[in-house]
């Protein structure tokens, strides 16, 4: 039997700042995840609020969660500022502010919480957002006035064409106002591309490589003197060291060089898992990979025992406090039976957007046919009090038991661009309300 003063289920974001969090306080925990979930196909740049519900774009996230508060009172950012505006702002900011310093060793984040900005990604169109990664923040469409732009494509990439993502920077360049000189393409070839179905994670591996590297400068370097480009984007800067390789064939190319925003399974969103990964190990955080929570124990309102399963594996958890952070349906969070939705732990009651139990609604009722509208199944979840435990079928919290990230019902991530601010802000102060648990 293994023992944890607190075990955390799910290793995306949410779990994994939930984790260093309540191990800044001095606790004894534990990471356990049954394989890679939705941070894995996550951008790898931090949302906190860009489209407030039922609002248009707003510009400052912070006046979008201000006005998230306002009119929804059911979503993450009102419930732990209790429905204060100005408290549920002050802890976002706390919280995000926290997962920028948790990161700082292994990514440069750029940008500002108060303000959102345009980035491109490699299928032509563009993703609002406040925070990202400096190589791909070095590429914000607001930077873009007066330059040639060159999109380089690679022969064989799976689901990137630079013709079609360059006639997208226009578009977009000139939607959000920037005086965009000029977008064009060129194709790659190397002899260590393949001729067809060259994945991202291939070619960022490649990226790694110096001898690569060097050889792919100098093409550009060709490239850009054709063309006269002053910027260069690329579907990716690799896995390892994607800073390093951008300064590189920075000063080959003479140039600037970004990367753009790739598809799932994200590059940036495997780094972002990553460093987090390290950042939780060097405060002495166990993480183990493939194992599920496949059934738990109580006693008198208080969570005892997790079950860990892995085929015909089982290990039983002791545990002082439970952080739940399985995600929605990529993580497996959220699982469907005979059509309807249930969460897989705990059974715990599953509520839809706007704090109502689903009861006996089906999957079919929370679609809409519009494939470009709001899907109200991705605003179900579990939902949680101002401490962040999630209700049980009784009406009432476990005692030590708490949730994080998108199993928590209320927000529309997708269309809000919220996931990473709202997994960052459940996410410390589940980890922090697990610490309070214990201690008092």
């Amino acid at each position: 039997m293994l023992e944890a003063e607190v075990l955390v289920i799910g290793g995306g974001i949410a779990g994994l700042v939930a984790a260093a969090r309540a191990a800044d306080e001095g606790l004894e925990v534990l990471v356990v995840d049954k394989g890679s979930g939705a941070t894995y196909q996550s951008a790898g740049v931090v949302d906190v609020m860009a489209y407030p519900p039922s609002q248009g774009l707003f510009l400052n996230p912070l006046k979008g969660v201000e006005v998230t508060v306002k009119t929804a009172p059911t979503h993450p950012y009102a419930i732990i500022g209790r429905g204060n505006e100005e408290e549920s702002v002050r802890r976002v900011k706390e919280a995000v502010e926290y997962f920028i310093d948790l990161t700082s060793s292994g990514i440069r984040l750029e940008g500002d919480i108060e303000r959102n900005v345009i980035l491109m990604n490699t299928i032509g169109s563009f993703k609002v957002t406040c925070l990202a990664p400096h190589t791909i923040f070095n590429g914000k469409v607001d930077d873009l006035s007066d330059a040639s732009l060159l999109i380089a494509g690679f022969r064989g990439l799976l689901g990137f064409n630079p013709a079609f993502c360059a006639s997208g920077a226009e578009y977009i360049a000139s939607k959000f106002n920037v005086n965009l000189k000029e977008a064009m393409y060129t194709w790659l070839s190397h002899p260590r591309l393949r001729k067809f179905n060259l994945t991202f994670i291939e070619l960022a591996r490649m990226m790694d490589d110096d001898e690569f590297r060097k050889e792919l400068g100098e093409a550009l370097r060709k490239a850009v003197a054709e063309r006269e480009a002053t910027h260069i984007a690329l579907p990716t800067l690799g896995f390892e060291s994607p800073e390093e390789n951008m300064k590189v064939i920075e000063e080959e190319a003479d140039v600037k060089v970004f990367e753009l925003i790739s598809p799932p399974p994200s590059i940036p969103g495997q780094r972002m898992v990553k460093i987090l990964e390290e950042c939780v190990r060097k405060r002495k955080v166990r993480v183990i990979r493939g194992y599920k929570a496949a059934g738990f124990r109580e006693e008198n309102m208080r969570v005892k025992e997790i079950i860990l399963e892995s085929g015909e594996k089982k290990i039983p958890v002791r545990v002082g406090a439970c952080i739940l952070a399985t995600g929605k349906f990529i993580g497996g969070g959220l699982t469907e039976e005979e059509d309807m939705v249930k969460e897989a732990v705990f059974g715990l009651p599953v509520y839809d957007g706007r704090g109502q139990p689903l009861d006996e609604r089906k999957i079919p009722k929370l679609l809409v046919r519009d494939p470009f509208s709001q899907q109200p199944l991705i605003a179900c979840g579990v939902k949680v009090n101002p401490q962040m435990k999630p209700l049980t079928l009784r009406g009432k919290p476990y005692e030590n038991l708490f949730a994080a990230g998108s199993i928590i019902s209320g927000y529309d991530y997708v269309k809000e661009r919220s996931g990473i601010g709202v997994a960052a802000a459940t996410g410390y102060f589940a980890g922090l309300n697990a610490a309070y648990c214990l201690k008092r």
